[in-house]
């Protein structure tokens, strides 16, 4: 696996692709999914020719396939030194999830998710809106201090 590497200048694709490349009996064709899950293919030469430029770029500003493990360790280490980080919600079990008891009919409000962790419990925090969305991961200490300052008089 290659890794574009963080603080040098790369390309970065905002959509997944694929280019697929059935052979000579048919023509290569281009596949793209969107984070609002649509997916379009294309066989149009110019629409293979411009993902085939951005794979192309990304490639060559990739990690080299030996200097992944270090990065991906680098990348952990870093990680698990921030305070706040987003996490997949498909990663927190459903009956997990509480809502505010400020929660209205319309939805609008936030639920969390208390996380276990023996060396950094955390709390993680979803829009209830959207709850196949990304959710943002609080170490508990940082969601007790916010919930404390929501409770102080005025807010």
């Amino acid at each position: 696996m290659n890794l574009p590497p963080l603080g040098r200048p790369s390309y970065r694709s905002i959509n997944d692709f694929a280019i697929l490349d059935f052979g000579s009996d048919l023509p290569p064709r281009v596949q793209t999914d969107s984070v609002w899950g649509s997916v379009s293919t294309s066989d149009k030469p110019r629409e293979v020719d411009r993902f085939a430029r951005r794979f192309e770029a990304m490639a060559a500003s990739a990690l080299p396939p030996d200097d992944t493990p270090a990065f991906l360790h680098r990348l952990l280490r870093e990680l698990q030194a921030m305070p706040i980080s987003l996490v997949a919600t498909a990663l927190v079990p459903e009956d997990a999830w509480f809502k505010s008891s400020y929660s209205d009919a319309m939805r609008n409000c936030l639920e969390a998710a208390p996380l276990p962790h023996p060396t950094a419990p955390s709390v993680a925090i979803r829009d209830s809106k959207s709850p196949v969305g990304p959710a943002l991961l609080l170490l508990s200490s940082a969601w007790a201090a916010f919930v404390a300052y929501l409770g102080q008089e005025g807010r």
